[in-house]
């Protein structure tokens, strides 16, 4: 098959992938029974095979949904960009996944594409903002406050390279992502690795109603984060635990691989 007839395939198939959760396309719009993503514990993404062709796939769309053709152009193009994770041939692949985590739930796949260009997992900021249920002396005993974006952390697929920096610790920490997990379709853990580090440098990172929790172990020793929103902290345990040396506990990604929805292999 000549490869234009084959990007035209996958073009379509895509597409309708995007239809079936209602974003794109409204209902009633010819798909194929291969639009849902299906995870496999033994392939790190979800792949969608092409399908019949539509005809006329921007036509439609525009039809059906009132938006302009040149919008639903764009939008296919922006699937079919080559994503930087090289288990996933496209963007559009990436976020299969994402809805596929979802349960189906609507994604923006430009927010999504956005937050995917970031390099860091968050930014630092200036003050401590008012919204962070903290005591004064906790606003003043040393923590970071940062800016996070929850959709950059949801954009996150196995195989993925992350920023993770650490003013406490004078540091910017690559991490790469090893599993992600959904266990109730509300809540979501990535679990990653330092790069260039032994393995028992991870981390964890938890996201569900509103707020993201998450453990970096690094030979610096132990930092805890917590945001509300876009909004957060991250903080040495030295300085949570000023009273007295306690163990935390951060979940290791090695013991629940077996369990994990995508594992990657390195």
């Amino acid at each position: 098959m000549p490869l234009h007839h084959k990007a035209a395939l996958a073009c379509a198939a895509i597409l309708c992938t995007v239809a079936s959760i209602g974003w794109l396309l409204a209902s009633g719009t010819q798909t194929t029974d291969n639009q849902t993503a299906s995870v496999k514990a033994d392939s790190p993404t979800a792949s969608t095979q092409p399908g019949n062709a539509v005809t006329g796939p921007a036509d439609t769309a525009a039809a059906q949904t009132g938006k302009p053709k040149q919008d639903d152009e764009k939008t296919l193009q922006l699937l079919m960009q080559p994503d930087p994770n090289p288990y996933y041939a496209t963007f559009g692949d990436r976020l299969q996944e994402v809805i596929a985590r979802r349960d189906g739930q609507i994604v923006d796949p430009k927010r999504l594409w956005a937050a995917l260009q970031e390099k860091a997992a968050w930014k630092p900021l200036a003050g401590s903002p008012d919204q962070l249920p903290l005591t004064a002396e906790q606003r003043s005993d040393g923590r970071e406050f940062i800016s996070i974006d929850p959709l950059k952390i949801e954009s996150l697929v196995p195989g993925d390279h992350l920023e993770v920096p650490i003013a406490q610790a004078n540091q910017t920490y690559n991490v790469v992502i090893d599993h992600v997990r959904s266990t109730d379709g509300q809540s979501m853990t990535w679990s990653g690795h330092i790069e260039e580090l032994p393995q028992d440098n991870q981390v964890t990172i938890t996201r569900g109603n509103g707020l993201i929790i998450g453990g970096i172990t690094t030979p610096q020793g132990l930092y805890a984060l917590q945001a509300h929103g876009n909004q957060g902290w991250i903080a040495a345990s030295t300085t949570l635990f000023k009273g007295g040396d306690k163990h935390i506990e951060v979940p290791s990604s090695q013991g629940d691989a077996a369990n994990d929805d995508h594992p990657v292999g390195h």
